[in-house]
């Protein structure tokens, strides 16, 4: 395997007929991955509040006042947390050097997005620290989190489970999304245009 300082920018296809390529993405620069951040806590905060509807709807005690108390609640919460995540997305960032760089490896089947080793020993030291966090506060949910982000390197998308293919050619991003998972592809502006055809071309159940 290629060492992080003989990753190729540019596509380069191997002996074994895959394409690689690198990206070097500035986490100051980008607002792909603090809207990848937002879109993940809204979704949590509205599945959380229609789990605290359907709770208060079946117990019968539903009234206008306790629906928009938890709506409120739950719009609060997510306040809260999207102040709390602009500190941790800086601290992150700072740890990480400013850049996330990404490896992608792409066939005939599908693509990989990989965290390159060096940051993802940091990533795995975040997620410890998390896991610790969450044991000693008696929160299995964060600890799990945590731990889970540890382990956690790579995202792998088949093409044939690809529901949709967006180009976002500004921010030199493609996004291939499956059911239940959401690939950002990066690559640069001499190879974008190759990437996005042989992606869509292969992803015959994506909408375009």
């Amino acid at each position: 395997m290629n060492t992080d300082t003989e990753l190729p920018e540019r596509i380069q296809q191997g002996a074994d007929g895959k394409y690689r390529w690198t990206y070097k993405l500035h986490m100051l620069k980008t607002s792909s991955i603090i809207s990848e951040v937002f879109w993940a806590l809204l979704i949590t905060c509205l599945i959380t509040w229609f789990i605290v509807f359907c709770l208060l709807l079946f117990s019968g005690e539903m009234s206008w006042e306790q629906f928009f108390a938890s709506l409120g609640m739950i719009v609060l919460v997510l306040a809260i947390l999207c102040v709390l995540c602009i500190p941790a997305y800086l601290i992150v960032a700072a740890m990480y050097g400013w850049y996330y760089i990404i490896r992608f490896t792409m066939d005939e089947d599908g693509i990989t997005h990989e965290q390159l080793p060096r940051q993802m020993k940091k990533a795995q030291t975040l997620g410890c620290i998390v896991a610790v966090v969450g044991l000693l506060a008696k929160r299995p949910t964060t600890a799990g989190s945590g731990m889970l982000a540890a382990s956690h390197s790579q995202l792998y998308s088949r093409f044939t489970h690809v529901k949709s293919v967006k180009a976002k050619r500004r921010q030199h991003l493609i996004r291939v999304n499956e059911t239940l998972t959401r690939n950002m592809i990066y690559v640069c502006d001499e190879d974008y245009d190759f990437v996005y055809d042989y992606i869509s071309s292969r992803c015959k159940k994506a909408r375009k």
